[in-house]
């Protein structure tokens, strides 16, 4: 068996790298402690060691992973408290910016569930902007959000115009 890293294995390192949003810099010296300079050079057997290290990191990370999933439960709230506990992330939406999404999402969503509406946004998110989770939303991404939502939000009444129901 070949002992290099699998075309397969490089580009799952590379999207766990981007998921993660490792700067070139630390990755390089991530990767430096395999003995490498680049995704390319690792073995087989070196790049499951990476790719299980990122994934870990990556579970820590997901709002989604068990250890986390309760935790944040608590700490986003309800109405106008929800999310607060984040606080002010440098650099990410803040908890109004989050909310107003939300709201907004309310309105567009075809789904009366909650649960189906949040998974939606997740799958809207991803799709549109990259994101698995409002979390995830950098504060320079917001506007950008906002405009797509209202957009949709005018063409569904354009539409309830048309089609009364």
């Amino acid at each position: 068996m070949n002992d290099a890293a699998t075309t397969s294995q490089i580009k799952q390192i590379h999207i766990l790298k981007k998921n993660l949003a490792i700067s070139e810099e630390n990755y390089r010296a991530f990767l430096s402690g395999f003995g490498v300079r680049s995704s390319k050079d690792l073995s087989y057997r070196g790049a499951g060691e990476v790719i299980r290290m990122l994934s870990a990191e990556q579970a820590k990370c997901s709002p989604n992973s068990p250890q986390n999933r309760d935790k944040l439960a608590a700490s986003y709230g309800f109405g106008r408290q929800k999310y607060d506990e984040l606080g002010k992330r440098p650099g990410m939406a803040s908890p109004k910016q989050l909310r107003m999404i939300e709201a907004i999402w309310k309105e567009v969503s075809v789904f009366q569930s909650a649960k189906r509406r949040k998974a939606a946004l997740s799958n809207f998110l991803h799709q549109r902007f990259n994101r698995i989770s409002p979390l995830q939303i950098e504060a320079e991404l917001v506007q950008r959000i906002f405009k797509t939502l209202q957009e949709m939000k005018l063409q569904k009444l354009e539409t309830e115009k048309e089609y009364p129901q």
